[in-house]
């Protein structure tokens, strides 16, 4: 996820974005929820990242994905049910995915690295904790998916702007009918996974 450049927030709602909006929630309609072990390391600022845990369970929860969060620390990588690994990073180099918010290894299956300094310079502090967990969401969703590929709006958009992050602020990010396929595919590949 990398930082898109500010634009004028708009001010209505296109039929494209009410169409959008109702794909989000569709994924979980009519089918059992999935379940997602995280090993979520919380050093850096562990009340904003407990909070932006419990917003990205919610966004996670609304298309059918059940959250079990756990500790980084011991020895949670080993755990039998294919846990996500994610490390929140403090202070990461400036050629170190430059512009970069977080990064995913989506094609090995496990690991996130979150840029937590560039989280916090990206918006005004009360923002921090919603932004966080779309960034969560996001690099969750590329693993889930098991690709790089972004959207052309919502949460799997390459570059949010000054529009996603007013969004943000009143409610979530939604997901395209493209990206809930590529969720529901890499769902069911993940337990294919887990029971070989």
């Amino acid at each position: 996820m990398k930082i898109g450049k500010p634009v004028t927030p708009a001010r209505r709602i296109s039929k494209i974005g009410l169409s959008f909006i109702m794909a989000s929630t569709c994924l979980g309609a009519g089918e059992s929820e999935a379940e997602l072990a995280i090993c979520l390391d919380r050093g850096a600022d562990p009340a904003v990242i407990a909070h932006a845990q419990a917003i990205a369970a919610e966004m996670l929860s609304r298309v059918g994905i059940a959250t079990k969060w756990y500790s980084y620390r011991g020895s949670c990588l080993r755990r039998p049910d294919n846990p996500i690994a994610i490390r929140i990073v403090s202070h990461v180099p400036e050629n170190h995915h430059p512009d970069a918010l977080a990064a995913a290894r989506p094609f090995d299956g496990i690991r996130i690295e979150v840029f937590y300094e560039r989280v916090k310079g990206a918006v005004d502090s009360g923002l921090v904790p919603r932004l966080l967990a779309h960034v969560l969401v996001h690099e969750i969703t590329h693993i889930i998916q098991g690709t790089d590929s972004h959207s052309d709006f919502g949460i799997m958009k390459a570059h949010w702007n000054t529009d996603d992050y007013h969004q943000m602020m009143h409610a979530p990010l939604g997901f395209t009918e493209e990206d809930l396929q590529l969720i529901r595919n890499g769902l069911r590949s993940r337990m294919e996974h887990k029971l070989e």
